[in-house]
C-alpha cells in the first residue's frame, strides 16, 4: 500500500481502534499495513462532496451526499 503524507489510517479491530497519521510519503510497498494488535489498518471513509460551478469555474455551492 502506498501511503501519502496527511493520510489517516484506522485499525479495523473495534476493541483497539488505534489511528495513525502519515507524516512522510512511503516508498513503493506491496503489503497491507497492520496495527500493533495485528489487525489491518485502512483509510476511514470520507463522504463525497459535489461542487456546483458556474460557467467561469467559480464554486456556487457545496453539496454533501445525503447517504450515510
Amino acid at each position: 500500500m502506498m501511503m501519502r503524507k496527511g493520510q489517516r489510517l484506522r485499525c479495523q479491530n473495534p476493541q483497539c481502534a488505534a489511528e495513525i497519521k502519515v507524516t512522510k510519503d512511503s516508498i513503493e510497498g506491496e503489503s497491507a499495513v497492520t496495527c500493533c494488535c495485528g489487525a489491518l489498518m485502512k483509510k476511514p471513509y470520507d463522504k463525497p462532496v459535489l461542487n456546483l460551478r458556474d460557467a467561469d469555474g467559480s464554486i456556487l455551492a457545496k453539496h454533501f451526499s445525503q447517504r450515510a
